[in-house]
């Protein structure tokens, strides 16, 4: 080295040693003495600095090797025993000697004391210090030496502190960093050298690591080390090697240490426990105990309960045993297909976990643990595991009409179970939801989850089971009551009109239709009223039971009012004088009197009719009857032989005739002689009701005073019967149907055949206790003048009670909501009534791809009435923390560490990657400002002023310039979203 740059050094560690003296200030480290009577012969004074480094450059200019140095006046006259100095590190170890300042840094400067030990720590440790013990000659008080540090050359080294660890920021968010501090400047190091007489004892301490014993009840689980520290001015003879505790541990336990002069001192340690062995444990399953117990299924290979275990737990050891199940955790993710160069979706899982479970396909896991707390484990094979039974329960009941009422009718089509043609499908079925936790459906009633139901069952219903059947071999059962009517109503014809002869009615003719069923009861039945006047037709009623059975009828009816015609015609010629000669003949013919369709047809027609014109033998007549049984009377009067009977004629009633009712007939004769005289008539009706209706017939009858002969005439005629009372229901529609809790209030209103109204009566049938069901009202009205009676009725249907209405609160149904949102769902539920019930939720979860929860919140309510259920639900998401990114800086590295220059400007580009609805979209930027350590040596990151600019595809590009302050130091760059998601970058600032 040149004796220029000799001199140059010299005036550096000069001005060094300086400064070092001058900067002494907070956060110095200092050292204690080994001894209490030990003296400081140089205190350099407190800690000032970060490190002094030694970087390969021989400082000391003739030294030797790599050095640095520092100046310091004796204050005391001794030996130099050590010399204490913040914790070195060096890449080969270093040596420290006393030299006297004379000819310092020359070759010729004495070696007035060297190291002879230490304890260095590779690396040091923080705030930490090490002890140089020196031999050689004495110090003398007021002159000065010279402390030389030196390490091999090309080495790196550095006398202070080399920390690695973990620093916590005030968000929780942990980063790791590994620190030198290196110093640029000029320091004082804090060197202290001592000396002392040799009087002083030793120190000695013995301490146990980990302090604290690491298992139970004062056990250690993993040996410990016993560490002896020992010190003073000379040495230490005898202190006593590091060792780690053996198996079992160890008793209380003492010694003493000794120094160079004889001086000793004592040390202790309490008694230790150690025992790193963990119990003996073993686990197996007792299969045919279990089978025999009824808790294992042979024949499914499932456990049915927890079986009876074979294998120990060691003496002394605390067992339990619990069921643990494997976990496969997977997702759908986009993966990169590099042989195709495309995104694809793959089902990628994570490491199987295991959890303890209450059944399922897993293993017992038996655990004990001694008194230190060693563990050990045992598991049996992995078997089926269903402690639970299977429920079943009914969700409805398919093929039921809205009275609730099915009639067990079957349809052809493909059976789905069985994939075959069948032509007796039931129209009603029960359907079934079944569950089994562990072990799975296996029959869930029957084909198709249903059970089919065709049987009549009596009028309130019968239970029809369905069985569950899980793959281990449980079963359970639930019934449903279902009310089935196969059976159709009847229905019955109502004929009102005079039945003649040979199904013919010889009146108008009315048909109306009465119904019955005996099971569900009637829905509807025909109410139409047909009327057959002279004519033949067919009248047809349907009735219709609650389970809409149907059965139509129909009868056939024939009319004839009409009497038919007979004509006599005399077949014996007259004789002299115009008379005739005895006996006398007339032949009758008869016909009917229309040839339409209400024509029954002429019966029989009389024989010939032989009178003999004398008397009352001066009329022929006869009979004819239709097939109905019309009768019409046919006469041939003046017939006389010789001395003929009166001819007596009737006037006012229409032989055969009929009258509306009401009408008033009144029939009165004449009679002439058979030589033309008037004689008198006489006549007298007979027949009729009370009400002035019916058949009337009337006879009159003549004689003649002279011959003593007498006449006979007849004429019948027919009066209507009176109209029925016209009854009319009100306010309620046949065969409606309304809904729950609707109020029918159904009238009626009577009016006779004069327009005069008549009162009426009604009562109402049916329904049931709740409102609902099917209703009859019944009404009734009589005619004052023919006392018959009139009835009528309506039907009509009141829907049942509904399931409760639900509403769901809290949430927005489908929304994705920002990550780390909390969403209490709730329910409200009313019934028909609009009363509150109670209405119950659970919610449920799962992992969506990309990180996100979907959540479905579902949610049941019972009519307390009814028992009818009401189920709801709705579903949101909430979306996965996204992802910060730091770009743009420098790939050059320091300590691994993008390095930044002092004064250059740089585009540090920051991403957000993740969920797209994240909070920090709603902000009005989407990051807040870049953080870092500004100004100063401590202290958390306050914010570097700078301003963001909105970049393509969602980046922020910030312009960043490191200023002086910065020199020399680690910096952690640091982004937050309004959402809470921190990133962070370690630059270093040259």
């Amino acid at each position: 080295m040149s004796q220029r740059l000799r001199r140059r050094l010299t005036t550096s560690l000069a001005v060094l040693a300086t400064a070092l003296s001058s900067a002494i200030g907070v956060g110095a480290m200092t050292a204690t003495s080994a001894s209490a009577t030990s003296s400081v012969v140089y205190d350099g004074g407190s800690w000032a600095g970060d490190s002094w480094t030694i970087y390969g450059t021989d400082y000391c200019g003739g030294c030797g090797t790599n050095a640095i140095e520092q100046r310091f006046v004796a204050a005391t006259s001794g030996p130099a025993t050590k010399i204490v100095l913040p914790t070195p590190w060096s890449q080969t170890p270093p040596t420290v000697e006393i030299r006297s300042a004379e000819n310092f840094p020359s070759d010729g400067a004495t070696v007035v004391a060297t190291q002879v030990s230490s304890s260095v720590f590779d690396p040091g440790q923080q705030d930490s210090t090490t002890t140089f013990r020196m031999s050689g000659d004495m110090l003398t008080a007021g002159d000065t030496y010279v402390v030389v540090v030196r390490a091999d050359a090309n080495s790196y080294s550095q006398v202070g502190t080399n920390y690695t660890g973990y620093y916590y920021a005030d968000s929780g968010f942990g980063y790791h960093y590994s620190q030198s501090w290196n110093a640029y400047g000029y320091y004082t190091l804090p060197v202290q050298v001592y000396e002392s007489d040799g009087a002083d004892p030793p120190t000695v301490s013995a301490t146990v690591s980990p302090v604290d014993p690491d298992g139970a009840n004062g056990w250690y689980k993993t040996a410990p080390a016993v560490h002896f520290a020992c010190d003073d001015d000379l040495a230490v003879l005898d202190c006593p090697a590091d060792y780690v505790v053996a198996e079992g541990g160890q008793d209380a336990t003492s010694g003493t240490v000794h120094d160079d002069n004889g001086n000793t001192a004592d040390w202790s340690l309490p008694a230790i426990k150690v025992d790193t062995i963990a119990p003996a444990v073993s686990i197996g399953l007792d299969q045919d105990a279990a089978t025999a117990a009824g808790t294992y299924n042979a024949s499914t290979n499932w456990y049915l309960g927890t079986p009876d275990f074979t294998g120990s737990c060691e003496d002394g050891a605390t067992c339990t045993t619990v069921f643990e199940h494997t976990v496969q955790n997977c997702s759908m993710q986009q993966v990169w297909d590099w042989m195709s160069w495309t995104w694809h979706w793959q089902n990628v899982c994570s490491a199987p976990t295991t959890e303890v479970a209450s059944g399922g396909n897993g293993y017992w896991l038996r655990t004990a643990t001694d008194q230190a707390g060693n563990v050990a484990t045992a598991q049996t094979a992995t078997v089926n595991f269903n402690p639970d039974d299977p429920t079943i329960t009914s969700t409805g009941v398919t093929g039921l009409n809205a009275a609730g009422w099915s009639n067990g009718g079957v349809h052809p089509g493909v059976d789905y179970s069985s994939w075959t043609w069948r032509n007796d499908l039931p129209n009603t079925y029960i359907n079934w939801s079944c569950y089994s936790q562990y072990a799975g459906v296996s029959v869930c009633g029957g084909p198709n989850n249903q059970t089919g139901v065709t049987d009549e069952t009596p009028l309130a219903g019968a239970d029809f089971t369905g069985t569950v059947t899980d793959n281990s071999g449980k079963t359970a059962t639930a019934t449903v009551n279902v009310k089935v009517d196969k059976t159709a109503p009847t229905i019955d014809p109502v004929i009102t009109g005079t039945l003649g002869s040979n199904g013919w009615y010889t009146s108008p003719v009315t048909v109306s239709w009465t119904c019955a069923d005996a099971l569900s009861g009637v829905k509807s039945c025909s109410e139409n009223t047909d009327t057959f006047t002279d004519h033949e037709g067919t009248a047809s009623g349907t009735a219709v039971d609650v389970a809409d059975n149907t059965t139509g009828a129909s009868v056939d009816i024939k009319s004839d009012t009409v009497a038919p015609l007979i004509t006599g015609t005399i077949v014996t010629d007259k004789g002299y004088g115009g008379v005739y000669d005895d006996p006398i003949t007339v032949h009758w013919t008869c016909s009917e009197a229309d040839a339409g369709n209400g024509v029954s047809g002429v019966a029989d027609c009389p024989a010939d009719t032989t009178v003999t014109g004398i008397g009352t033998d001066t009329v022929a007549s006869a009979t004819v009857l239709d097939n109905a049984g019309n009768a019409t009377v046919g006469t041939v009067s003046h017939l006389f032989r010789r001395v003929d009977a009166p001819a007596i004629t009737v006037t006012g009633a229409a032989n055969g005739h009929t009258y509306a009712f009401g009408t008033t007939v009144t029939p009165s004769c004449t009679a002439v002689s058979g030589s033309g005289d008037t004689l008198d008539c006489t006549g007298t009706t007979e027949g009729g009701t009370a009400d002035g209706s019916g058949l009337y017939v009337y006879t009159a009858t003549a004689t003649d005073p002279i011959t003593h002969l007498s006449s006979v005439k007849t004429v019948q005629w027919i009066v209507a019967e009176r109209a029925a009372v016209s009854l009319v229901i009100g306010d309620v529609t046949d065969g409606s149907d309304y809904a729950y809790g609707t109020a029918v209030h159904p009238s009626c209103t009577a009016i006779d055949a004069d327009g005069h109204s008549v009162s009426c009566a009604g009562h109402v049938t049916g329904g049931d206790s709740d409102g609902s069901g099917l209703y009859t009202y019944r009404a009734s009205a009589t005619d004052s003048i023919t006392g018959k009676t009139t009835a009528a009725r309506v039907s009509w249907t009141v829907a049942a009670r509904p399931a409760p209405q639900i509403a769901i609160k809290g949430v927005e149904a489908g929304h994705v909501y920002p990550y780390g949102t909390k969403v209490s769902p709730a329910c409200v539920a009313a019934d028909a009534k609009g009363q509150a019930v109670t209405c119950d939720g659970i919610v449920s979860s799962h992992k969506l791809a990309g990180g996100g929860i979907g959540y479905l919140y579902k949610v049941t309510a019972s009519d307390p009435v009814t028992g009818a259920l009401s189920m709801a639900s709705t579903s949101w998401t909430v979306a996965a923390q996204g992802k910060l990114a730091i770009s743009g800086l420098p790939r050059q590295t320091h300590s691994g560490k993008p390095v930044l220059v002092v004064g250059k400007a740089y585009q540090v580009s920051v991403s957000f990657s993740g969920s797209t609805t994240s909070s920090a979209e709603t902000a009005p930027y989407w990051l807040k400002p870049v953080k870092t350590n500004a100004a100063g040596t401590s202290g958390k990151p306050t914010t570097i002023t700078g301003t963001f600019a909105p970049a393509a595809k969602g980046s922020y590009v910030w312009t960043f310039t490191p200023t002086k302050a910065m020199h020399g130091t680690f910096r952690k760059l640091g982004i937050r979203t309004v959402d809470g998601v921190v990133g962070y970058q370690t630059v270093y600032i040259k």
